[in-house]
């Protein structure tokens, strides 16, 4: 267990520190707002999409160490895919903020299984991929 916990804080820290395409992009093709009311954590996702393709993605905002640090996992893993892969890398990463014991956990999220243990900061790790999926279902329906 401490082996998890160092790895969160180191990972949490470094992504806080120097995050992933963290930057404003006003003139994207869809802007998606993500806010907590709870914590105060307010970001803005940029992406456009070409051939159901995620593209120029980024976000910029507030929030604590872990929401910002998420972002950038999400950054990563998510940009240049299309609609449907993005849909199932995030299928897989709540499916690990949920508990589930998978077999194979990717390396980028092993580092948010501790949030397990602290309940009340899970939303602080989902509120930008949960805003994201919902777009990219709304879109993918259109």
């Amino acid at each position: 267990m401490d082996k998890m916990r160092d790895l969160y804080k180191e990972v949490i820290l470094e992504l806080n520190e120097n995050p992933i395409d963290f930057k404003s992009n006003p003139g994207a093709q869809y802007v998606i707002e993500a806010y907590n009311p709870v914590c105060g954590d307010q970001y803005k996702i940029y992406f456009d999409l070409k051939d159901d393709t995620i593209s120029n993605f980024s976000y910029h905002g507030y929030g604590c160490a872990i929401s910002k640090a998420s972002g950038s996992i999400m950054m990563k893993l998510m940009g240049s895919r299309k609609i449907d892969e993005a849909l199932n890398v995030y299928i897989l990463f709540e499916s690990m903020i949920s508990g589930e014991h998978l077999l194979d956990i990717p390396k980028d999220f092993q580092a948010f299984t501790a949030v397990q243990q602290h309940p009340g900061r899970i939303k602080c790790v989902t509120l930008l991929w949960d805003e994201m999926a919902t777009a990219l279902n709304s879109l993918k329906k259109t």
